[in-house]
């Protein structure tokens, strides 16, 4: 069976389904015509890599892109006197069609593909990384292309009791990443695996339920366990606080705190029946679900603060305007009367770190809360204002861990 080297020899379309399937495909690709994929009669030689043998046309981005999959999977099979050129040439038609990056990545997801040896390839293929204290490494689930990913994917989804918080957190992180990679759908698993990996929000009720529920669990009499007192300290700050929990950091810590009174105290074989994860309830507004109220959000990735469209109706004119100057307040009002919510949307998301933080704080004094999404950088909370979960997460004395150590 002679080997199909480039897009146009693939008659049936059986190879490109093949790479595809495995190191998946942008839509800009999927979406072309077979001619802007693999040229025709009336495109020049020099349009492509192989000029001589009008092999891996790069007249058009998807064809760069196709190309590249078809040249990257075969090019050990290639003549080593050719191979530079070709490959030069595509990588420079990826560059002028500003689709490089995509390239890049789509050459390096085939080379780890194609290594065999498992030892050779780096700790970031794999799912799961485990060290241990005599120095030894043990790593399961390379994911170098979409069916390793799913593999990965359901693994941990039908595991994951078995890890705690931090280590699922962690590998649900890595099997997103690697999705998003090679365009691998993760279906109905997505759900989960986004909770896990802490893409999500809750309100600072469904946080605080979430605490007491533990306190529940842990039986009678209350007064007399000094575990469920702080608990119930905390959620009490929670409920007092709630601005506190519409952070990323501080509900990443609220997990890891939940995870560990289950872990010391054998919860975990309760989850789904009396006891929920604590992803499930800190994490249940996944990215999905925040998606498509994303119209309804007005805020700013620089502090990974958003709110609700709605409660900024209610912001004082008067207030933005002492704060952030007169020009700012006519900007996003009508009249200098009321907010209007559509100049809000549009100014907002543009406004440098600091005044966006000025924004927050008149946000605040109104009584106004934000709505939770999770971003690099978003702002960490003060120590002060979260002195339980902090000194229960560092493990200082006289915490919430010296207790049931």
């Amino acid at each position: 069976m002679n080997t199909v080297f480039d897009q146009a020899q693939d008659r049936n379309g059986q190879e490109f389904h093949r790479l595809t399937s495995l190191f998946g495909c942008p839509t800009f690709v999927k979406e072309a015509a077979t001619d802007a994929l693999c040229g025709d009669d009336k495109t020049e030689p020099h349009m492509f890599a192989d000029v001589a043998h009008r092999r891996w046309a790069c007249h058009t981005a998807p064809a760069t892109y196709a190309s590249a999959l078809f040249f990257f999977d075969k090019k050990a099979q290639l003549n080593d006197n050719i191979v530079d050129q070709i490959e030069e040439r595509i990588l420079a038609s990826a560059q002028f069609f500003g689709i490089e990056n995509q390239v890049q990545k789509l050459g390096d997801s085939i080379k780890e593909a194609a290594v065999v040896d498992a030892e050779k390839l780096a700790d970031d293929v794999f799912a799961i990384v485990m060290k241990f204290e005599d120095g030894r490494k043990e790593r399961k689930y390379p994911m170098r292309n979409t069916a390793e990913v799913l593999k990965a994917a359901s693994y941990l989804e039908q595991y994951r009791d078995e890890f705690c918080f931090n280590d699922r957190n962690k590998i649900s992180d890595k099997i997103l990443q690697k999705a998003s990679q090679f365009g691998a759908s993760l279906g109905t698993s997505r759900n989960n695996i986004e909770k896990m990996a802490g893409l999500g929000a809750c309100s600072s009720e469904d946080a605080a339920k979430l605490v007491r529920s533990r306190i529940t669990a842990l039986g009678w009499p209350r007064n007399g366990k000094p575990l469920q007192v702080e608990l119930e300290k905390l959620a009490n700050q929670i409920e007092n606080n709630p601005n506190n929990i519409q952070h990323h950091s501080t509900l990443i810590k609220l997990a890891e705190t939940i995870d560990l009174v289950d872990q010391d105290n054998k919860f975990t074989s309760n989850y789904g029946k009396s006891l929920e994860r604590p992803e499930e309830i800190i994490f249940g507004v996944t990215k999905e679900a925040v998606a498509s109220v994303t119209n309804d959000l007005i805020g700013s990735s620089l502090t990974g603060t958003f709110y609700k469209r709605a409660d900024l109706e209610k912001l004082s004119v008067e207030d933005l305007g002492d704060a952030l100057g007169a020009d700012f307040a006519s900007a996003v009002s009508t009249a200098n009367a009321w907010v209007d919510t559509e100049k809000l949307a549009k100014i907002v998301p543009t406004l440098p770190r600091n005044d966006m933080e000025l924004f927050e704080a008149v946000a605040a004094n109104a009584g106004i809360a934000p709505f939770a999404l999770k971003s690099a950088e978003a702002q960490q909370i003060s120590t002060q204002d979260m002195q339980m979960m902090a000194a229960a997460y560092t493990g200082t004395d006289g915490s919430l861990w010296s207790q049931i150590k």
